[in-house]
């Protein structure tokens, strides 16, 4: 190897080591995330705009000086090609899998499928109002068909769109932290959005 080459090789890597360092350095945690999971796309312009006003609702959970809200779409629209829709409903997949989100933002059709699972995906949100039901006779969704709350998170087609918050399992408590802080702050966005429109 020649020294150019060499002198190259490093300075590779040195702005690869750096380009690193500083994505973690910049990365921020969230709070709360919020995962959509329907038929439309999110308008993260109107998000954003709104997006401190919810960030008030959650609070500074982490610890970090900054209440962040992340919402995490993941569409089933018909405009999408067959890869990106596999890749929706791996995201899908995972994301109701891992417990990352607290809340949902969700169409009914992936709710009817959930909650006739034995596995226990939603928690009993009965305390807000009556909605869908699962096997166990607990409510554990809320339809949100003309909820103007909601269309502040982005959401432009409410129809058949539900609210359901995460039930905290065993393994979230040993995996996440804060996970309480953040099931608190998801049921206070999810009074917020059922509240008078």
């Amino acid at each position: 190897m020649k020294k150019w080459q060499k002198i190259a090789l490093v300075i590779i890597v040195v702005l690869g080591v750096a380009v690193c360092v500083k994505s973690c350095v910049d990365k921020t945690d969230a709070d709360l995330k919020i995962a959509y999971i329907g038929y439309d796309f999110i308008v993260s312009d109107t998000f954003d705009e709104n997006a401190d006003e919810i960030s008030s609702l959650v609070g500074d959970i982490n610890g970090d000086g900054e209440a962040i809200v992340d919402i995490i779409e993941i569409s089933f629209n018909d405009s999408l090609s067959e890869s990106d829709l596999e890749n929706s409903r791996q995201k899908k997949t995972s994301a109701l899998g891992s417990g990352t989100s607290r809340l949902y933002l969700i169409d009914k059709e992936f709710i009817d499928a959930e909650a006739s699972s034995d596995y226990e995906i939603f928690a009993d949100i009965s305390s807000l109002g009556e909605g869908i039901t699962n096997s166990a006779g607990q409510t554990v969704a809320i339809s949100l068909e003309d909820n103007e709350k909601v269309k502040l998170l982005g959401v432009r087609d409410t129809t058949d769109l539900c609210l359901a918050l995460r039930v905290v399992s065993e393994m979230d408590t040993v995996l996440y932290k804060n996970i309480e802080e953040q099931n608190a702050a998801a049921k206070r966005v999810a009074e917020w959005i059922l509240s008078e429109n």
